[in-house]
């Protein structure tokens, strides 16, 4: 049996339309459990059913609704997923469906019903892969984009010309079939059906806990009609930062042709177990960067339970995040101070637990100080300012940070040319007796900026006696 895959990021992407449509034309699509297995139907006496435990994917699988039983072709199978790609993907064709990613992670955002801000819920940590939304968005793409039998297939195409996108997918397969069942089924997936579909399924199953709208408005280009300054912002962060996938999949125009990746993905997913058999394309895997580790820390320091409840995360994914961000630091704890195993479990330094509080351990507190407070130093010395601030403004917000911190955070935001700013971690630096020269002359000289000249004389004076 000829085996393929249907793949798409976890943003809305199309995917449900896909697999409606195979499952219309007798192609049997499924998702698989952990051994690789079909966990979505059930065989007896030649037919198939739905696994009960999977009822809910009649809410976006309108076909599922329509009959209990059925007999699908013997000669293909098509499994859909948003997993990695892994060895287990090649020999195999990939229909990768993608979606304009502004479109997309908005989608997305809706779905969770997160109540954060859309241009927070894009900066959020994935819980398995600790990247940010956006970042997640990118390196899956990347990472499957390496795929030698891939083919992609836009979410605005369908939408223009279904029935001519359906065929192309179908040729691509090597799967023939006449027009008019194409069209029908084109016609049984339409959006609107889909849509009542779910509509009636959640009236129906009023135990199903899971209110959220998986089919909103079907809509191209969405992303157009905000009116929000927040979420235009978040759209230009998007735009930014993913400027080369959006060239590449002709969501504008340009050159499609990919950079070398910035950040140092490659280190990064060392320290999560779970990614141990991903295919982690090697021109995207470039050393040096530290900014996903620190971005980690920064995040971990961050969360509280109110923001967990507000990020649209189910309670199962709340649990992985937290288990993951405590994993990803034992082996990085284990790393730095020598032990070449990296962990997959809990280690001396954390409790196994989903305990937010035991996340800063006193080892582990001790060893970012000694490593931020290097990494912060050399930024500094390097001008890499914003770096040395984040870096900075992280040790200030760990337990009893040293008064230095405070210094070169101030210097770091200072060099930035954000002198207000500045003010306020330079006199907390003196508030600890953080009494040096450089520290009275530089806060003078942001009071001397702002245009607070007669205060910024007493400081320039405490540090001209301190300079004697």
């Amino acid at each position: 049996m000829k085996k393929i895959f249907i793949v798409s990021p976890r943003a809305p992407s199309g995917l449900s339309w896909v697999n409606n449509c195979f499952l219309e034309l007798g192609i049997r699509t499924y998702m698989s459990d952990l051994s690789g297995e079909d966990k979505m139907w059930i065989k007896d006496q030649g037919y198939y059913y739905l696994n009960p435990q999977l009822n809910d994917t009649k809410k976006w699988l309108p076909v599922l609704s329509k009959s209990e039983k059925f007999i699908f072709n013997s000669e293909i199978e098509a499994e859909w997923t948003h997993d990695w790609p892994t060895a287990k993907h090649d020999g195999h064709k990939i229909i990768f469906f993608i979606r304009d990613p502004r479109d997309a992670l908005f989608s997305l955002y809706q779905r969770t019903g997160a109540k954060i801000k859309f241009s927070e819920f894009i900066r959020f940590l994935e819980p398995n892969t600790l990247l940010s939304v956006i970042e997640n968005w990118y390196l899956f793409n990347q990472c499957w984009l390496s795929h030698k039998n891939l083919k992609v297939f836009r979410f605005e195409d369908y939408k223009i010309n279904a029935h001519q996108t359906l065929g192309n997918i179908l040729k691509f397969i090597e799967f023939e079939e006449t027009e008019t069942l194409i069209n029908r089924a084109v016609i049984a997936s339409d959006f609107n059906l889909a849509r009542k579909s779910e509509e009636d399924y959640i009236k129906n199953n009023p135990r199903d806990l899971d209110k959220a709208i998986v089919n909103r408005n079907g809509k191209s280009g969405y992303w157009k009609d905000f009116t929000k300054a927040e979420d235009i912002k978040a759209i230009k962060e998007i735009e930014s930062e993913l400027a080369e996938m959006i060239l590449y999949f002709g969501y504008e125009p340009g050159q499609k042709k990919f950079q070398k990746a910035e950040n140092d993905y490659f280190s990064h997913l060392l320290l999560l177990p779970s990614f141990e058999n991903v295919k982690i394309p090697a021109e995207i895997c470039k050393t040096g960067s530290q900014y996903l580790f620190w971005n980690v820390i920064e995040f971990a320091i961050n969360l509280d339970k109110n923001l967990l409840l507000d990020s649209g995360l189910k309670d199962w994914q709340i649990i992985v995040l937290i288990i993951t961000i405590k994993k990803y630091l034992i082996n990085w704890f284990n790393l730095v101070t020598g032990i070449e195993k990296i962990e997959t479990g809990s280690g001396e330094i954390f409790i196994e637990d989903t305990n937010l509080e035991n996340i800063f351990t006193e080892k582990l507190t001790a060893l970012v100080k000694t490593e931020g407070n290097k990494i912060g130093l050399e930024s500094l010395n390097n001008d890499n300012f914003l770096f040395a601030e984040k870096i900075f403004s992280i040790l200030c917000r760990l337990k009893n940070p040293q008064a230095d911190y405070f210094f070169n955070l101030g210097l770091a935001i200072l060099k930035q040319g954000k002198y207000k700013e500045a003010i306020l971690p330079l006199s907390e630096s003196l508030k600890m007796n953080y009494l040096t020269y450089e520290s009275y002359y530089y806060l003078g000289y942001c009071l001397e900026k702002i245009g607070e000249a007669k205060v910024s004389e007493l400081y320039y004076q405490k540090a001209a006696k301190l300079k004697k």
